[in-house]
């Protein structure tokens, strides 16, 4: 049966011009199945006369296989490339990880609000403790 929130994402996306494979991707990982995603696709490909006449069935290509090494390739090539593979994950992390740090600025403003809000509870305390003697000036003061 045919996931209906990713078939009708799937049909979304392509109408906004988005290739079906890209979306595809991005529902992949997003975290759900694989095969979940190819059959919506599928039935997406079945709907659409013009789409599903002129391709095969589509199958998304594992992004995280190991490479195919051919016997040729040296072992300087192979390190390359997963060095290659390792900074484009480093990257992503870093882009992720920088997101969630908060910035210096907002570090201060935070110290600040708080030191504001104890400052307030303190003559809120004091105005309950010392009650009857700020009445007492204030009636002094303004001759009441």
């Amino acid at each position: 049966m045919v996931n209906t929130e990713i078939f009708e994402g799937l049909k979304r996306a392509t109408q906004s011009g988005q290739s079906l494979r890209e979306a595809m991707i991005t529902f992949y990982n997003s975290g759900y199945l694989r095969q979940e995603i190819e059959e919506a696709a599928r039935a997406l490909q079945a709907e659409t006369p013009s789409m599903g006449q002129t391709q095969k069935p589509v199958q998304m290509q594992n992004q995280f296989q190991q490479p195919q090494i051919p016997n040729q390739i040296q072992p300087q090539q192979i390190s390359n490339q997963f060095q290659q593979q390792n900074q484009t994950q480093q990257i992503s992390q870093q882009k992720i990880s920088a997101y969630e740090q908060p910035k210096k600025k907002n570090k201060i403003a935070i110290i600040f609000l708080i030191l504001m809000i104890l400052l307030l509870i303190g003559v809120l305390i004091s105005a309950f403790i010392f009650k009857s003697e700020i009445i007492d000036f204030f009636r002094k003061s303004f001759g009441a």
